[in-house]
């Protein structure tokens, strides 16, 4: 009986230390699941400072995500995330698909540059069209990791710098800020969700997509042109909505000065033409109402 008791407590004692080595891991590995989708699927390594998975407090949160430039452009990241955060239950982190209520974000930076004809910008996005053609066996370690569905994203404070150099010309610096962008229903319409490369590739389309349609007149024609041709290309959004919830802002004279919304100035547009053809057609109907009433006139005096 004293041997069975023994065999059982060291089996007890096994299990707690493999559950404490665990939780010590968890933060770890969870880490390296991030850096290693997200370097797989934008073509550039990609580090994170710091993942934290509280298994007790049921949050996740992580600092500091950093995505490098590729190779031959001068600006030090070409996307960084300051700090994200959600709360989620211990029962849905053991499962494969977790789903998530709300995931927070906050303090984007990212520098799109442009010198001559070429871009770091469609290098990325050429990147992510590889990767969701699947033209390359993901590594394990991407392709065993779990798998999301998040009801909402909110990104807040979102600063892109856009630094342009034709070929021949100076350099040119437009920046733009989004108050915040809210993503709805991310790995609804797959039955497994979204992997955490598959995630941070979405993050990238839907600011880039925000950019291009609420950046005004900001951005030359030809570059809002090419983004909307390499974003046409991605599936990686699908079913999820984007929604820019606040204003967007650019620095003139060194004052912020808001961005008109390109749809509504498009429509402002139209109901301004549409305007001054409808007071043209009452000036022309008028001219030819007086000069038919002249004629008229002129008709009835002569007959009488």
């Amino acid at each position: 009986m004293k041997w069975i008791l023994r065999i059982v407590l060291a089996l007890v004692l096994i299990v707690i230390i493999a559950v404490v080595v665990a939780f010590a891991r968890i933060d770890q590995l969870a880490k390296a699941g991030v850096e290693t989708g997200a370097t797989y699927a934008l073509g550039v390594n990609t580090t994170l400072d710091k993942m934290d998975v509280g298994v007790l407090s049921g949050s996740v949160e992580m600092d500091a995500l950093n995505v490098n430039n590729p190779s031959g452009f001068s600006s030090p990241h070409f996307f960084r995330l300051n700090d994200g955060k959600v709360a989620v239950s211990l029962g849905t982190l053991m499962e494969e698909k977790v789903v998530l209520p709300e995931l927070k974000l906050h303090g984007v930076s990212m520098n799109l540059e442009r010198k001559g004809n070429k871009s770091n910008y469609q290098v990325i996005l050429d990147n992510l069209k590889r990767f969701e053609s699947g033209e390359k066996a993901p590594p394990k370690e991407s392709k065993e990791g779990k798998k999301f569905v998040i009801d909402k994203v909110s990104i807040k404070d979102v600063d892109v710098q856009v630094d342009l150099v034709p070929l021949g010309g100076e350099l040119t610096r437009v920046p733009v800020k989004i108050e915040e962008i809210e993503l709805q229903n991310v790995g609804s319409d797959s039955a497994d969700g979204v992997m955490l490369a598959d995630l941070t590739g979405i993050l990238i389309e839907a600011i880039l997509q925000a950019v291009v349609e609420k950046s005004g007149d900001l951005l030359p024609a030809d570059i809002t042109a090419e983004l909307r041709s390499g974003l046409s290309q991605l599936e990686g959004l699908g079913a999820a909505g984007t929604l820019v919830v606040g204003g967007v802002t650019t620095m003139v004279d060194g004052e912020l000065k808001k961005v008109a919304d390109r749809g509504q100035e498009a429509i402002k547009e139209l109901e301004k033409s549409g305007k001054e053809v409808t007071e043209q057609i009452d000036e022309v109907g008028q001219t030819l109402e007086g000069t038919l009433g002249g004629l008229l006139d002129k008709k009835k005096k002569k007959e009488d």
